[in-house]
Parts: C-alpha cells; sequence; structure tokens
C-alpha cells in the first residue's frame, strides 16, 4: 500500500532539520555556487600531479567529437605509438571512421538477425524491448573491435577521412533507429503471416542495402586498396603501394589482438570471480568474436594492469566516468568531491551496490600509458582519453589508484601476463548474462 506523505510528516522533517550557524552557511554556499563546487577536494586534487616513474610515449590526443565511439578510439591508440616508433613520424592516426562504417553495417544486420531470431517474443518481452529501445548504438567492446579489424582491416585516417556524420553519430543514429524499427515491423509481419524464408531474408537484404547506400552516403564509400606515404622526423619520404585494408593491418600492425583478453570486476551476487561470461545478443559481426569476461578481484586487474605497463603496452580500459571526474581539469580521484560533508549525509555505495541498483556501469573506455609506483604499490595513472586536447592536462587525464578501485570495470591484457590459473578459468564457458547486464552498458552508449 501506498502511503501520503501527508503535512504532518512535513511538519517533522522540517522540526529535525539542522538549522545551525554551519549548515546555513553551507545551504547558502550549495543554493549560490551548486553542489558539485561546494563538494570540491581540492587537497585531493592536488594530490594528482602529472609525475610519473613509469611512462609510455604518446602522441597528439585523439578526438572522438560528438560521438559514442571512445571504444574504438582506445582500442586503435593502444596501437598506434607503437607503429609512430617504428616508422619514426611525429604523429600517426589510423581511420576511427574506417571501423565505425563497418561497425554500423554489422550492428544492423547483428539486430535483424536478433530480431528474427526473436519473432516468435511478444513485443513487451525484455530482451525484445531492450533491442528495440537502442537498435543502433554507438558504443561498444574490445572483442567487437577485434572481430571487425580482423574481417575488414585498418586504414590510415589520411585515406578514410572522418565526416560530419562519423563525427556526430545523431542523425545518422536516427535515420538507421527508423530504418530498423521499419524492419523489425515488416519482418515480424511476414514472419507471423507464415512467409517463406526466402521471402523473409529478401526484405532484409533490401533493409540492409538502404543501410549500405546510407553509410556511403554519410560516412564514406569504402576502399579495396590505397598507397600509405608520409615524411619521417628525419625528412624521409616514404611510399608503399597497392596495399589492403588487411594487408595494412596484418604487415603493418604486427599484432596478434586474439592474444589479449578482457578481464573484469564485477563484485556482485550474481557474477563469481574466476567465472567467464558472456552478454546475450550483445555484439556487431555475426560469426565474429564472442565476447567473453574473466571476472576477477580488482587487485588482479591493478597488477596485470602494471605488469603489462611495465613490458611497454598501453592498457585499454572501461570504466564508469561518471564518478568524481573533474572533466575540464582532467582529474579522477575517489575523494575528489565530498557529498556526504556538503549535504549532511550519508551517500555511500560499495562498488557492488552500485552495479546492482543502477547507480553505475561502464560509460566509457580510454588508456592507461603510464603510473607513479612508490614503495612497490601503484599510487596513480597516467590516462590516455580521446576527448581532444582542450581538456585535462592537454587531453592526459590522472587517476588515483582508489578511483581505479572503485570505478574500473574492466581491463584488456595479454594472456602470456596471466597466471596459469586465470588462463585456464578463461577457457571454461562462459556463462550467459541478459542484455541488459551492466557489464554490457559500454556497448550500449
Amino acid at each position: 500500500m501506498f502511503k501520503e506523505l501527508n503535512f504532518d510528516v512535513i511538519e517533522k522533517l522540517e522540526a529535525n532539520r539542522d538549522k545551525s550557524a554551519h549548515r546555513n552557511l553551507i545551504s547558502n554556499a550549495l543554493k549560490h555556487i551548486g553542489i558539485e563546487q561546494v563538494a570540491f577536494n581540492k587537497k585531493a586534487a592536488d594530490e594528482l600531479s602529472t609525475t610519473f616513474s613509469l611512462e609510455l610515449p604518446f602522441s597528439k590526443i585523439t578526438h572522438q567529437q560528438k560521438s559514442g565511439r571512445c571504444w574504438l578510439f582506445a582500442a586503435l591508440n593502444t596501437v598506434r605509438q607503437k607503429f609512430i616508433v617504428e616508422h619514426n613520424l611525429e604523429d600517426f592516426e589510423f581511420s576511427q571512421s574506417w571501423l565505425m562504417f563497418w561497425d554500423k553495417l554489422e550492428k544492423c544486420n547483428y539486430y535483424l538477425e536478433a530480431i528474427i531470431n526473436l519473432s516468435d517474443r511478444d513485443l513487451d518481452d525484455r530482451t525484445l524491448y531492450n533491442l528495440m529501445s537502442d537498435p543502433i548504438p554507438d558504443g561498444g567492446q574490445w572483442d567487437m573491435y577485434v572481430s571487425l579489424i580482423e574481417k575488414y582491416g585498418i586504414v590510415p585516417k589520411s585515406v578514410f577521412p572522418e565526416s560530419f556524420n562519423s563525427s556526430s553519430t545523431k542523425s545518422l543514429n536516427f535515420a538507421l533507429a527508423v530504418k530498423l524499427r521499419q524492419s523489425t515491423a515488416l519482418l515480424r509481419r511476414l514472419i507471423k503471416s507464415k512467409m517463406t524464408e526466402e521471402q523473409i531474408y529478401k526484405k532484409k537484404t533490401k533493409c540492409m542495402n538502404d543501410i549500405y547506400n546510407m553509410l556511403v552516403y554519410s560516412v564514406g564509400e569504402p576502399i579495396n586498396t590505397f598507397d600509405l606515404e608520409f615524411t619521417d622526423k628525419d625528412k624521409n619520404y616514404k611510399i608503399y603501394k597497392d596495399l589492403t585494408p588487411k594487408s595494412f593491418y596484418k604487415d603493418f600492425l604486427k599484432c596478434e589482438l586474439s592474444n589479449y583478453i578482457s578481464l573484469i570486476n564485477a563484485p556482485t551476487e550474481d557474477k563469481a570471480f574466476n567465472k567467464t561470461y558472456t552478454i546475450e545478443y550483445l555484439g556487431n559481426v555475426v560469426g565474429g568474436k564472442e565476447i567473453k569476461y574473466l571476472n576477477l578481484e580488482i587487485e588482479k586487474l591493478v597488477d596485470y594492469s602494471r605488469k603489462q605497463l611495465e613490458r611497454g603496452e598501453a592498457v585499454w580500459f572501461g570504466c564508469d566516468m561518471g564518478k568524481h571526474l573533474d572533466r575540464q581539469k582532467g582529474l579522477m580521484h575517489s575523494e575528489l568531491f565530498d557529498y556526504n560533508e556538503a549535504l549532511a549525509t550519508c551517500l555511500d555505495l560499495d562498488k557492488g551496490k552500485r552495479l546492482t541498483y543502477c547507480h553505475s556501469k561502464m560509460t566509457h573506455a580510454m588508456v592507461f600509458i603510464g603510473a607513479n609506483i612508490k614503495n612497490d604499490e601503484v599510487e596513480k595513472w597516467k590516462v590516455e582519453n580521446s576527448w581532444g586536447s582542450e581538456v585535462g592536462f592537454e587531453g592526459i587525464f590522472v587517476m588515483n589508484n582508489q578511483w581505479f578501485i572503485d570505478n574500473v570495470f574492466q581491463v584488456v591484457i595479454h594472456k602470456d601476463l596471466l597466471s596459469e590459473e586465470d588462463r585456464e578459468n578463461f577457457k571454461k564457458e562462459a556463462i550467459v548474462l541478459p542484455i541488459w547486464d551492466p557489464m554490457g552498458s559500454l556497448a550500449r552508449i
């Protein structure tokens, strides 16, 4: 039974309110400059200097603009520095829009296949509803990136540059979503009317043809071959002719992406540690790499990330970027804002409860490129973001280790760095989680 909030209760609430001079002073500040400014902890901010004992080289900061492609930018940022050093370049970028083009096309196909597979479900089915509510998100996962690059290769940004619609995806996503929902209604009607599989897939192919055209018009026409040319820091001009996207990936990247494993820290009752998990109906390339995570204690994610940096490799990671962040200053500290003191209450939730009760999820992917280690413990992390050089320390963010513990949910680590036990556990069959699980949220931004 619902109980009314009557005026007797309201009078008691008012009577119990703290009316001390101290609270009135804070209340005036809250109303004048806002909760975040009052809660800001300058002492915590001052701890985040840009001095690191362990640093990888990095180049010009990339910018995902008005798009949710952080996962692609971060993934490509993990490999581009090696290319820059190997070829003695000032800077270089792989084309993010190339992978974005194929990701959109593959996601549309994946969605339509899921719609056909779920045609016997009612429209209020939770899985079907989640698919239809956001049929073509920008987000993605590491394994989705691997599927794309192994199928379509990679190209320099110079030969497949950004378009307005790859940098600002709102309108394109809207148009694609309309086309997909239109096709959803058609396909469900055809299946319900007992049309043949050939007739159903003929209509699906027509939809995919329209989508391909929309992507070509909006993002660019895919290329089959290209020439790679550049002048290095010593003014030496080089050209490699008639490359294909796949040959460029195989011959120039020299990186076996299938050797990297996604580790998560999800301390919730429904996810035991040392078990593997996957997400139902989450993916892009049908027949591509399975999205698979090994759930481990957070201390292992910290340790493996440090070890990968120490051997000279950057670390792709997924986190909740909405907690204790100063975006403009590039500060990520677990005590950056003291909301408890500012609002005179307790607002604490542990990591597991934040995941369980919808207060936290993965919202952003970035790259670790350094750390500061004191007394053999990681004190803070150097983070390469993809929000341009106007924020942070010219695009670099600084994270204290407790922020990692509280808000990092996933890191991607080379399998050789894992213990034998963890490698064996990863080989086990994955437990299937529902599409709405927070461990799939990064792919739905």
